[in-house]
């Protein structure tokens, strides 16, 4: 079965300090037809949009894993509204 998923995306201005983390925040609209489940909303946030891991999952495998000190990563994802999502993602500065 092929489904057809439509967003409209809005990235919101970010705060940005030199040689500081990178910040990228976004709203998400559903306008497909059919509402899509939240979960592939997160989906197409977090795998196509700007691919990051939740903030716990990296604080865990920085533990053990030095390059996870540098893996973009995010701290926010809600539902706000009817079919509208919030989207917040960290970019570790390589400065």
């Amino acid at each position: 079965m092929e489904s057809n998923y439509s967003f409209n995306v809005t990235e919101l201005e970010a705060p940005r300090t030199p040689y500081g983390d990178h910040h990228e925040n976004f709203l998400i609209k559903d306008v497909s037809k059919k509402e899509i489940a939240e979960y592939r909303v997160k989906e197409f946030c977090t795998k196509f949009l700007r691919p990051a891991i939740p903030k716990e999952e990296r604080e865990e495998k920085k533990k053990t894993d030095f390059a996870m000190n540098f893996c973009r990563y995010y701290t926010v994802f809600r539902k706000l509204g009817e079919r509208q999502y919030e989207y917040f993602v960290i970019k570790p500065s390589t400065h």
